[in-house]
Parts: structure tokens; C-alpha cells; sequence
């Protein structure tokens, strides 16, 4: 990778027990600032809150770069499950990390 871009931290709910807020980014990544090869949605999970705002804001990052929801994505997310979708032109894939402070979940779209 070669080039990144991040939005700012959007909090989600009051600052919880381990001190941080929850929180989603979106970041762009690439070889190239001329394109974007991966579009990942992050959410950290400090208090082990779950991840209902997920299903929501992955449909809006969809409609936003113009591609349709694979089948089965919003309901993995909901669940805070591991996902796989393999496209024509792309991929989608979720990955769920927990770590002594939390977790984070992860929804990485990826150009073919």
C-alpha cells in the first residue's frame, strides 16, 4: 500500500469503563492517490457493546460508493459475524478482533 486516507473518529455513545469511546472510521486505501483499491469501515468496540450501528452504516457506505449490499452481509454484521463475498469486480470481507481492551470489526472492500 502506498496511499491512505482516514475520516475522523466519529464517536458512538459516551466514553465507557475502559475510558475510550466507541467509535467508527472510514479509511481509503491504494497504491495511487489517482484511485481507491480498498474501502474499509472500522468500528472500535471498547466496551464490548456489540455491533448494532454496523448494518446501518455499511448499507449508507454502499449507496455512497454506488455498489449493491451482497446477500447475507447486513445480516452477518448484525450478528458480529465473519463475512465473504467474492464479486465480478470486487470483494467483501469483515473481520472481528478482540483484544484485551475491546475488540474492533472490521467491513474491507476491496477492488479486483
Amino acid at each position: 500500500m502506498g496511499w491512505m486516507s482516514a475520516t475522523d473518529f466519529y464517536n458512538i455513545g459516551p466514553t465507557g469503563t475502559s475510558g475510550l469511546a466507541n467509535n467508527l472510521a472510514i479509511y481509503l486505501e491504494s497504491e495511487s492517490e489517482d484511485y481507491v483499491r480498498t474501502v474499509k469501515l472500522n468500528l472500535n468496540d471498547y466496551d464490548n457493546l456489540g455491533y448494532p450501528v454496523m448494518p446501518a452504516k455499511a448499507k449508507r457506505l454502499f449507496q455512497a460508493i454506488g455498489l449493491p449490499v451482497p446477500d447475507g452481509l447486513l445480516a452477518a454484521l448484525r450478528r458480529g459475524e465473519d463475512f465473504s463475498y467474492l464479486g465480478d469486480h470486487y470483494k467483501v470481507e469483515t473481520r472481528l478482533t478482540n483484544n484485551s481492551k475491546g475488540g474492533y470489526y472490521r467491513l474491507i472492500i476491496t477492488s479486483n
